[in-house]
């Protein structure tokens, strides 16, 4: 197992660092709601091993200590117990009363090839850095249709400041948040079989990256960055979007202009069948 968690090593501690990034002062640990992020972002969840099982693996993890998150030690021992028990989510069932049945659940899966397995075939490709944010600044914002969506709504995005943060210097984090859950747009979603997601740890990744002083909140000028980190995440795996329509979807999320099936739909050419509600996939299950 240290092989197999060294050779990845600065990679494993580049992704925690991005997860762990929803907080004043840095990467240092991990809180429950980022590692949901990182086990949806990451792929991770089964039919037969869902998150609220997989959670108990973070709760083992962190036995012994006197907080309720993740240093990156205890992530590295987290991940050993995820992918034995992904692997084998039947493990239990072939001891004690159970043994006698070990033959119907199939050869057992063992470490460290079912750990190594997990990191290169699902940690790696599919996570976050910390070098995300830095990507998007240099990569993704100031690309042309990101920019025509942000001026096309800069008069919104305005009013929204000013709404938002009641006049003052700053918007808040806490204002932002509360904002967002009051428009009901922190959500996880399948649409048209697109993933469509916003957490609040994402939220808060985004609001660091983009205040140049957090413990203040943001400008009127480093708000517009900030929505578009935040809608291009909601949408980022939406395929069929460019960066634009990602921050055009969101924004007009966020000013009532259209819900996350209208921004799906028109994307995929899809048709909303008629009368469909909103759904939520139910956390422990997606």
């Amino acid at each position: 197992m240290f092989d197999a968690l060294s050779t990845h090593l600065e990679q494993l501690r580049s992704i925690f660092n991005a997860y762990a990034a929803g907080q004043v002062g840095g990467s240092s640990n991990m809180e429950k709601e980022e590692l949901h992020d990182f086990v949806i972002e990451a792929d991770l969840i089964t039919d037969q091993y869902g998150f609220d099982t997989m959670a108990g693996q973070f709760t083992k993890a962190n036995a012994g200590s006197d907080d309720d998150c993740l240093e990156l030690h205890e992530f590295l021992t987290m991940l050993v117990r995820i992918s034995f028990f992904r692997a084998n989510p039947q493990y239990g069932m072939r001891k004690g009363k159970d043994q006698k049945n070990a033959d119907m659940f199939g050869e057992e899966v063992t470490l460290p090839g079912c750990l190594t397995d997990m990191i290169t075939s699902k940690v790696l490709p599919n996570c976050r850095t910390e070098t995300y944010g830095k990507q998007f600044k240099d990569e993704i914002l100031p690309q042309g249709d990101v920019q025509e969506a942000l001026a096309s709504n800069a008069e919104a995005i305005n009013t929204y400041y000013e709404m938002v943060s009641a006049g003052r210097e700053f918007l808040e984090l806490g204002q932002l948040i509360d904002s967002l859950g009051a428009k009901f747009l922190f959500s996880n979603l399948v649409i048209d079989g697109q993933p469509v997601r916003l957490s609040e740890p994402q939220t808060r990744a985004g609001f660091y990256a983009s205040a140049e002083t957090p413990d203040k909140g943001l400008t009127p000028a480093e708000l517009p960055g900030c929505l578009a980190r935040i809608g291009y995440d909601k949408y980022r795996h939406v395929a069929p979007m460019s960066a634009g329509a990602k921050v055009s979807a969101f924004l007009n999320n966020l000013m009532g202009d259209e819900d996350e099936e209208d921004a799906v739909y028109s994307a995929t050419g899809g048709t909303r069948p008629s009368g469909e509600k909103r759904e939520a996939a139910k956390d422990s299950d997606e």
